[in-house]
């Protein structure tokens, strides 16, 4: 079975009040899904 892993950032100007969360977040997924790999 093969999972793939989409993600979308958005870099407009509307965003840009909230970029340093939505870098955490980030960091936070790409962890979590390097996780999941690490325990298969």
């Amino acid at each position: 079975m093969n999972i793939y892993n989409v993600i979308i950032l958005d870099e407009s100007g509307s965003m840009s009040s909230i970029y340093k969360e939505t870098i955490q977040s980030m960091d936070e997924v790409l962890n979590g899904i390097r996780k999941g790999w690490r325990s298969r």
